[in-house]
This record gives structure tokens, sequence and C-alpha cells, in this order.
């Protein structure tokens, strides 16, 4: 073994013939930035998608740059989303319970009421 193992995966990723959906998203990461900065400035996705296509610099349905935008989106881990603690709201007893006026339901029964 003479190859270091870095070598050995260079040659069996020339030899391996690449799937079509590693070229999209390559080409996808490559334009990124540019989605991104566009999106920014308010343009739509459809927008950026059809002069990508028309330019020619992605060759891809406009379904996959949705999934490849929304992926590039989202947080990296749930914990990013879940550091965010919600702020405790405390809610200070009364002393005082004044009766209101109308209907009060009380679930213990009056036993003189039922008779």
């Amino acid at each position: 073994m003479g190859h270091r193992y870095s070598d050995q995966i260079a040659e069996w990723v020339k030899q391996k013939q690449s799937r079509k959906r590693d070229k999209n998203l390559v080409a996808y990461l490559a334009v990124k930035e540019d989605v991104q900065a566009a999106m920014a400035n308010g343009y739509a996705a459809k927008t950026i998608w059809a002069h990508l296509v028309e330019t020619q610099r992605i060759a891809f349905g406009y379904d996959t740059f949705l999934n490849y935008t929304k992926r590039s989106y989202q947080p990296k881990t749930k914990e990013a989303t879940c550091n965010t603690e919600k702020p405790r709201i405390e809610v200070k007893p009364t002393t005082e319970t004044k009766p209101q006026p109308g209907f009060s339901f009380n679930s213990v029964p009056n036993k003189e009421e039922l008779l």
C-alpha cells in the first residue's frame, strides 16, 4: 500500500461515472451565492431559475432548484433552532377573588341544594 488513502479515493472518483444528480448539485453550489444575493434583493425563485437556465449556468428543473434552495436555507442542526428560550411570564396570584355576577360553576355540589 504505497498510496495514501486520499490518492486512492481520487483514482476511484476518476474511474467512477458521476451521476446526473451529483453534477446538478455541483452546478447549484457554483451559483449558490448568486442565488442568495438575488433572493435578498427580492427576486422570485422562478425568475432566478429561468435566468440561470437561459444563461446556461444550470441545466436542471425548477423543482430540483427549489429543493437545493430550501436545503441551503435550513439550519445545519436542530440545536440552532432549539437554543432560543421562550420568555417566561410570571402570573401573580391575586389575593382577592371577587364573585362575578351571573352563573358560576362549582364542581363540588352543594348537598343542601340537591335535597
